[in-house]
């Protein structure tokens, strides 16, 4: 209780998290999600309930929501001499660019020195954020929804600090 008096939700140990994302990213007014995925796992966003967030975020989109997400990736999935990213990774970067998410990429060696970027997050509109602590296989630990104005301030700024290593998928193609 505690917790939530303090504006935070927090799902330890279970998938329930993204029952209370999509409540949020589907209320109405919602113009723009932010979200940073790091890749540690080929499997990320591959399981039925990834699956069910992409398709989420591909519905938002129709309704005009912007999305927008920067994918940290490591040398696996982006070496360095590589123009594009891995192909095992590639086709699902642009499925998503293709379905209207703003695609960024940052290499995770780009960021090694800036460890509080490396994390997976997201900003919902002015409503709240979110953030996943993942295992070695990228299964959700815990997911904490913050609904603070601190909260909200320190990962746009994170969000911010990114973009200055970011380069979007669209210059990447081209």
């Amino acid at each position: 209780m505690r917790t939530l008096a303090a504006g935070k939700l927090v799902f330890t140990g279970t998938e329930a998290w993204r029952t209370a994302y999509e409540r949020i990213l589907r209320t109405p007014g919602l113009r723009r999600s932010l979200s940073v995925a790091w890749l540690r796992s080929e499997d990320y966003w591959r399981d039925a309930p990834g699956q069910h967030s992409m398709q989420l975020n591909y519905d938002l989109i129709q309704l005009g929501v912007r999305i927008e997400r920067t994918l940290l990736l490591n040398d696996f999935f982006w070496p360095p001499a590589a123009a594009l990213p891995a192909k095992i990774i590639c086709q699902w970067i642009e499925e998503q660019y293709k379905r209207g998410i703003v695609i960024r990429l940052v290499r995770e060696s780009q960021i090694a020195d800036e460890s509080e970027l490396l994390a997976d997050f997201g900003i919902y509109g002015h409503r709240a954020t979110g953030q996943l602590d993942l295992d070695e296989s990228c299964r959700t630990v815990r997911f904490t929804l913050d609904f603070t104005p601190q909260a909200a301030s320190l990962f746009e700024e994170r969000w911010r600090r990114l973009l200055l290593f970011a380069v979007s998928f669209r210059e990447v193609l081209d």
